[in-house]
């Protein structure tokens, strides 16, 4: 499903709670955003980097996290890659429950070693590559390096800030738990349908060579 533009306006409020999924990207984004969206629910979803661009800026010119998207609901696929570093504004999940109290937060997780996996696979092995010139690291083994300790330092943040915080934050492990999950986390303030849930955004489909072609149609206009 692709995503709409961001509607960017002068700020004003959305129904609470919010939903803010605070897992990283290759662990089921894209099949969220779906079932979020179909569920009625307004979302708003990666939009080429610009959503966490745009959280990002905004925590860093001391204005709420949401300022000029706050008309959505949910956020899902909150991150960018770009030449000169990397942006997870899901990360700043200490923020959003700051600012916006009774929100649910979804850690959308897999197993390990399938998610380094598929991000190496990502865009036909260059995210790496993006990844690695962002941070300025050595080689693609010091990427893979990086990737598993932030992800190990990360699902343990989560955890011990969400601790004492009963209700609030979902655990959703996308090899091991159905949809039902997340409409029993969800309700009874949204109405969902386990059977909007599906699998979208599958790297393995991806043709590297198609891949490449398209990137170079895009790069010369």
């Amino acid at each position: 499903m692709a995503e709409p533009e961001l509607q960017q306006e002068a700020p004003r409020e959305a129904p609470r709670p919010r939903i803010f999924q605070i897992g990283f990207n290759k662990c089921g984004t894209r099949s969220l955003y779906a079932f979020l969206k179909g569920s009625g629910i307004e979302s708003a979803h990666f939009n080429r980097g610009r959503l966490a661009q745009t959280i990002h800026d905004n925590i860093e010119a001391g204005r709420k996290p949401l300022w000029g998207v706050e008309r959505y609901t949910a956020y899902t696929d909150m991150q960018v890659v770009a030449r000169d570093g990397v942006i997870e504004a899901f990360k700043y999940f200490r923020e959003f429950h700051r600012y916006y109290p009774g929100s649910r937060f979804i850690l959308n997780t897999r197993g390990k070693e399938g998610w380094i996996k598929s991000r190496v696979n990502h865009g036909a092995g260059f995210f790496v590559q993006r990844y690695q010139r962002a941070l300025g690291l050595a080689d693609e083994d010091a990427v893979l390096a990086h990737w598993s300790q932030d992800w190990d330092r990360h699902h343990a943040d989560v955890a011990s800030f969400f601790a004492d915080k009963p209700g609030q934050l979902l655990v959703f492990d996308i090899e091991q738990h159905g949809p039902e999950r997340l409409v029993d986390f969800l309700a009874p303030e949204f109405e969902t349908d386990a059977r909007l849930y599906g699998h979208a955004g599958d790297t393995a489909k991806v043709d590297p060579e198609q891949y490449r072609r398209n990137r170079g149609r895009k790069a010369g206009g």
